[in-house]
């Protein structure tokens, strides 16, 4: 996952950016995540559930869904989810 995306994400759900006022501020509270095969399962999962293209990321649309359906298949069986 993109840190910059993240912190732009923050800002645009808090309305604001760090109580330091910034986005310097925010980008130094960041904590990336640790555990990126549970992001990618949750993305995939959110993908696979829309039924509107134009709330897919861009990088996932030409994906056949079958495929992200394969891959989201294959995180849950490493992760437990399964």
């Amino acid at each position: 996952m993109r840190q910059g995306g993240s912190i732009e994400r923050r800002e645009r759900r808090t309305g604001s950016s760090s109580p330091g006022g910034s986005t310097a501020c925010t980008a130094a509270d960041f904590i990336p995540p640790s555990y990126p095969a549970e992001v990618e399962l949750q993305t995939l999962a959110a993908i696979v559930e829309c039924t509107s293209r134009e709330l897919i990321p861009k990088s996932y649309r030409d994906i056949p869904r079958d495929e992200l359906s394969r891959r989201l298949a294959l995180l849950k069986a490493g992760i437990g989810e399964i």
